[in-house]
């Protein structure tokens, strides 16, 4: 239907699918990685990936099917159309050209913060109970 379409259309042009195509490149680069001690396999591992990259084309396909499907029952056409028009409009673009790198500072930042924020909640609830007669350890 064109509802489906629309939400395809989104689940594409957001880069969501991408995300699913990088379970398959990273795959290879991790595989490339960890036998680059081994030179002897290069021709042939090569060749194991090329026969390996339909069935991972199918299975991104099959991904981006059922993420269409989730999008087309969270949003009407219309509201999906809107989505799209947004992501090929110039901001669109650009913004999804500088959200990868976005989304990795983000991440550089989340880690340290949250290892801050757990422990600043784990002595403001030790400190409480404390003042309330319970000693929780730390």
């Amino acid at each position: 239907t064109s509802h489906l379409l629309a939400a395809r259309d989104v689940v594409i042009i957001s880069g969501l699918s991408g995300t699913f195509s990088n379970i398959y490149n990273d795959f290879i680069v991790n595989m490339r990685q960890n036998l680059v001690t081994r030179p002897e396999v290069s021709k042939d591992l090569e060749a194991t990936f090329a026969a390996l990259k339909p069935e991972a084309d199918r299975r991104v396909e099959d991904m981006i099917a059922t993420a269409s499907v989730v999008f087309a029952r969270g949003m009407t056409e219309a509201e999906l159309k809107e989505v799209s028009a947004f992501f090929n409009s110039p901001v669109g673009r650009k913004y999804n050209q500088a959200r990868p790198q976005m989304i990795n500072e983000v991440y550089q930042q989340l880690q340290p913060w949250t290892y801050r924020t757990s422990d600043f909640f784990y002595q403001f609830t030790r400190a409480e109970m404390k003042k309330r007669g319970h000693d929780i350890g730390g």
